[in-house]
């Protein structure tokens, strides 16, 4: 299961919306399909995401970009 192209469309168009209305303000978006133990996540920004498990244990399913936190990003843009 992943994005299809309907709602890959409907993030683009989003995001361009935003743009063009010179919103100067960062966008997050997460989206997350579970399909019996196949976890798909899809997202945009700098926002982390986690996860719950019903036994109350929590799973980091991103990563921080923020150049402040994050040593290897740092590198990858040369800084």
């Amino acid at each position: 299961m992943g994005c299809s192209t309907a709602e890959g469309f409907g993030l683009s168009k989003t995001n361009k919306d935003f743009q063009e209305r010179a919103q100067t303000s960062g966008t997050r978006v997460k989206i997350v399909f579970i399909e019996g133990w196949v976890v798909t996540l899809a997202l945009v920004g700098d926002s982390r995401c986690i996860l719950e498990s019903a036994e109350r244990r929590f799973y980091y399913l991103s990563a921080d970009y923020r150049l402040e936190c994050n040593e290897e990003e740092r590198e990858r843009i040369g800084l």
